[in-house]
């Protein structure tokens, strides 16, 4: 086989094993709901998040404030950036290796 071949399986080789860990990663699909937040915007009071509804800052990355308080950052901002600032519900699975980091699936407005 040839050097080109041989490089060549171990590059698709690799990016197989690569889409498989990732597709580990992804976990269960679990349901949350909660408020889409710039994380500029995300005050804390008491060991508990919120959303200032005030707040215009724009410069940071869409998080979820759950309906406990708990901050969850968000995998893919392009999924969430519509709703921004918006009650949700959204079922998403939990990036492994990332803590409180979620990838959304689906969401739905007025969670």
């Amino acid at each position: 086989m040839s050097r080109m071949k041989q490089i060549s399986w171990l590059l698709a080789a690799a990016l197989i094993s690569a889409m498989s860990l990732y597709a580990d990663d992804m976990g269960k699909t679990t349901e949350m709901s909660g408020m889409l937040c710039n994380n500029k915007c995300v005050t804390q009071s008491a060991g508990h998040a919120a959303c200032d509804s005030n707040c215009t800052d724009n410069s940071g990355d869409v998080v979820l404030v759950d309906d406990q308080g708990k901050v969850f950052k968000i995998a893919n901002q392009e999924k969430v950036l519509p709703s921004t600032g918006k009650k949700v519900k959204m079922k998403c699975k939990p990036v492994k290796g990332q803590p409180n980091t979620m990838w959304v699936d689906s969401i739905y407005l007025g969670g």
